[in-house]
């Protein structure tokens, strides 16, 4: 054992006398080892991890499909009509997730608000962290708190049950807190009871639906109970579209397909790291091979004459999944915020769990224990034989691959980066400067229909115009950027399309800084029961050949019929979407003509915003919005204030940090390829060190060996570059996801890309191509 120390000893302190290899060889493995945690991380939490409920195994949702990347929904009608099939051993349903102003105490805001009937949260097999699982203590409604506003609002008070807090005016009795994990598809800050909205009409489909099935029982039952009482309502052809979808598929469709294709990415980084890592072993064993030849002869078994290389190797090892572990917690830390909602299956921030700690060190050993087979244990004296074989065009053609791969991810960052940058200048179509937007929310006890709604938007309006530095303000359910609700239109006889769908006051288009390029705005003599107006803007006439100032259209609805609109205005387009997507068609309507059922249907889902616009920030600085909407209804809570400008940065930002993403994975790839062209080269020097030896000993000058072999390197790389050039330019015709819409690899983008490449590339082969110069030719012919 002293021996065995003293040896691992004398090999840790050869290292640190000449670390580079040894850094590089480490970092090449924690890259690989790095990669596959951050990935397998995100599996582990995103596809793996249970949702925060007991019966997700067994419960499914139920209804149909209405747009492909929302979950199954149902109309309160169906759910009742289908009722409890055989089979089914509970069900619940719950309304959408809507806005709430809450009110506990010094505590004030407009939170999360979902309601669900008192099966619902039974049925998901959900344990309450504090307090019991209901809606009704008592009798008489009550509420479900958050983990998150328990603690921030009660300091995890277990006593909290029985307390009162106020929603929407109203005060409610808490009945219990929700487990810390619990999420299903939203994140909810309070839980009421389900009731019935008047005036809406019960067969739109906005409701979620869910039944936990009995063991061993079939789906079948509820499936045919279900598509039978769809096709006795809305026709046989539509009843095809409904069925069913375990919950645990449900919450882990929208991030399945990019997370298992992220992971399939990690591996291929962990093959290429392997063999990078086994070129390296390899060079370094064809540069001791005389060590090792001369421990052989003097006696030496196999394991002795291959205890250094073994011994490099654990250390290596070692430092590779520490340095790895780091990487790979620094890359889900930094990754955490740009994971969309819709991916996540619990509340709170990714947990890392022991099995990714687990299975990277496993990978890490993999990755090692297959490098130091494939290279440095090998046998000295047979650098030349391998040089001829299949294994050394392999090697080169596995190289090539890589810099092709490293030049295609180069190449998609700079175009991404190119278009960033030309974005800079698109202007988002309506005015920025001093206008800001708080979003609030009337509540359906004392706004009860569309009406009053209209009334108090229009007092609100009145009152904030009034306010001192208020050039303009206005009440909407849309803002120009950043928000999205769609219906759809149609002109009479033509193709339905969707339209974004904006309710508003008179005010409200000039306080957004929307510019009107036609007609007029929405009026106070646009009142309910005259001729029915709307606003559009350009895209919106383009959808409908002909359409202009005083055409006719019709707002399109299974649920709620057909309704004509009169244009009135037009106008600008706007970036709603963002500077790298065109303009979407717009609609707008006003509060006081917004029909009863139309209004009861899409209350829930829409957002309300207080919009101001001042003479400058300063001024805007003063105006108060929330104290315009408690001079009209005091119970009601608003969030702070947001400039639009503000908004318009957010929408930005996501073009940057895709651009910042795409810079990663160029960096991954780069580091990778480029150290697999050192270590390749590496091997060719070293496996032609008595060819380089018989040139400079026929008359060959240092200078000339080293343009040799630098020459050799680049003209590796370049097959790889061009390999990766000709599969970027592939895009434009068939452009993947990592490029926006309208992104093209074009001439200026190949000149920038090839360039770095060469210098990268004769960069990384210099230094082999040094060593092949200082080879002194009596040694080496002497060690022949």
């Amino acid at each position: 054992m002293r021996r065995v120390f003293a040896g691992s000893w004398r090999t840790l302190h050869a290292l640190t006398r000449q670390p580079g290899y040894f850094l590089l060889a480490a970092a090449t493995l924690a890259l690989g080892v790095g990669t596959f945690f951050a990935t397998f991380a995100l599996v582990d939490a995103l596809l793996m991890a249970p949702p925060g409920f007991t019966h997700h195994g067994s419960v499914v949702l139920y209804g149909e499909v209405v747009r492909p990347s929302s979950p199954r929904s149902l109309s309160a009608t169906l759910y009742d009509t289908v009722g409890l099939p055989r089979g089914v051993l509970s069900r619940g349903l719950a309304r959408s997730v809507e806005r709430a102003s809450v009110r506990s105490g010094a505590h004030a805001s407009l939170l999360v608000m979902q309601r669900m009937d008192d099966g619902f949260l039974p049925t998901l097999g959900v344990v309450p962290a504090a307090g019991a699982l209901t809606l009704k203590p008592g009798g008489g409604d009550g509420v479900m708190l958050s983990w998150r506003l328990w603690q921030a609002w009660f300091a995890g008070d277990p006593h909290v049950a029985g307390r009162v807090i106020t929603v929407d005016g109203r005060p409610l009795r808490i009945a219990g807190v929700l487990p810390a994990a619990y999420r299903l598809f939203d994140d909810v800050d309070v839980i009421l009871p389900l009731h019935g909205v008047p005036g809406a009409s019960a067969s739109v489909p906005n409701f979620l639906a869910v039944a936990r099935l009995a063991p061993d029982a079939s789906s079948d039952d509820l499936v045919g109970r279900l598509r039978a009482t769809a096709a006795a309502s809305d026709g046989a052809a539509r009843a095809a579209m409904f069925g069913i979808t375990p919950i645990d598929d449900a919450l882990t469709a929208a991030a399945a397909p990019t997370v298992w294709f992220f992971l399939g990415c990690a591996g291929l980084v962990v093959a290429t790291a392997c063999g990078n890592l086994a070129n390296l072993m390899m060079a370094r064993a064809l540069g001791r091979s005389r060590e090792t030849a001369l421990r052989r002869a003097l006696g030496a078994g196999f394991w002795r004459s291959w205890a250094p290389a073994a011994a490099e190797a654990g250390f290596i090892a070692v430092a590779g999944v520490l340095a790895g572990t780091v990487l790979g917690h620094a890359l889900v830390t930094a990754g955490e915020a740009y994971i969309p909602d819709a991916w996540r299956v619990n509340a709170g921030p990714i947990d890392i769990r022991w099995r990714v700690y687990l299975a990277s060190a496993v990978v890490a050993l993999f990755m090692t224990v297959v490098a130091a087979i494939g290279g440095g244990l090998r046998e000295p004296g047979r650098g030349g034989q391998e040089r001829q074989g299949a294994a050394a065009r392999a090697r080169v053609a596995w190289v090539q691959v890589q810099l092709g791969l490293a030049t295609l991810l180069l190449s998609l960052c700079v175009v991404r980066g190119m278009q960033t940058w030309r974005q800079q200048d698109v202007a988002p179509g309506f005015d920025l400067d001093g206008a800001a937007a708080a979003r609030f929310r009337p509540d359906p006890l004392h706004f009860t229909s569309a009406k009053p709604v209209a009334q108090a938007m229009a007092a609100i309006e009145a009152r904030l115009a009034g306010e001192r530095g208020a050039l303009r303000a206005g009440v909407t359910t849309q803002l120009p950027v950043g928000t999205n609700f769609n219906v759809t239109f149609a002109a009479p006889g033509g193709v339905p399309f969707d339209t974004q769908y904006a309710v508003q006051t008179p005010g409200a288009r000039a306080a957004l800084g929307m510019h009107l390029v036609a007609g007029r705005d929405l009026a106070t003599s646009d009142a309910a029961g005259g001729p029915a107006v709307v606003v559009v803007n350009q895209a919106f006439l383009a959808r409908i050949p002909g359409a202009t100032l005083g055409s006719t259209v019709l707002k399109v609805s299974r649920s709620m019929g057909t309704r004509s609109l009169r244009i009135v205005g037009i106008v600008a387009n706007t970036r709603d979407a963002g500077p790298a997507l065109p303009p979407r068609p717009w609609a707008i309507v006003p509060f006081a003509q917004l029909p009863p059922a139309e209004f009861a249907s899409f209350r829930s889902l829409l957002s309300y915003y207080l919009v101001v616009h001042a003479s400058s920030y300063v001024a805007l600085a003063g105006i108060d919005p929330g104290e315009a909407l408690r001079d009209v209804a005091p119970w009601l809570a608003i969030e702070p204030p947001r400039p639009l400008g503000r908004a318009w940065n957010d929408v930005r930002a996501a073009s940057q940090r895709d651009t910042w993403l795409a810079s990663l994975f160029a960096g991954v790839g780069l580091g990778l390829g480029l150290v697999g062209l050192y270590s390749a080269q590496r091997i060719h020097v070293a496996s032609r060190r008595r060819e380089l030896a018989l040139c400079a000993a026929v008359g060959g000058t240092p200078l000339d060996l080293l343009g040799l072999c630098l020459a050799h390197g680049v003209a590796r790389a370049t097959v790889g570059v061009i390999l990766g050039l000709s599969a970027a330019l592939a895009f434009n015709l068939w452009p993947p996801a990592a490029l926006a819409q309208g992104a093209r690899v074009d001439l200026d983008a190949v000149c920038i890309v090839a360039t770095v490449m060469l210098l990268l590339t004769s960069a990384v082969s210099l230094p082999p191509a040094l060593r092949s110069a200082a080879i002194p030719p009596s040694l080496v012919l002497r060690e022949q």
